[in-house]
């Protein structure tokens, strides 16, 4: 008798998990306290929404929930309004 090696298929993450881990992430960040966002989660892609004032919370943002379990790829929808700015 022959036996094969069959991986175990990697189990689907909960969707809602991954957003609730991605708010709580988010809502932490030193840099993200001013703002809020929502995020989405679907077949290992988190989309991600909001405003922030600055280019650099936009990054922060991004690079905050790209380590979280299940996140493969990420649609930064997060707009900048800089108009807000006060120039620093």
């Amino acid at each position: 008798m022959t036996m094969t090696y069959v991986p175990d298929q990697p189990q689907p993450y909960d969707s809602k998990q991954v957003e609730a881990t991605a708010q709580s992430v988010l809502a932490s960040d030193i840099h993200l306290l001013n703002y809020t966002f929502s995020c989405c989660y679907r077949e290992g892609t988190l989309i991600l929404r909001g405003r922030v004032r600055r280019y650099y919370h936009k990054q922060i943002a991004q690079t905050i929930v790209s380590g979280i379990d299940g996140v493969e790829r990420i649609q930064n929808q997060i707009e900048v309004d800089d108009s807000q700015s006060d120039g620093r």
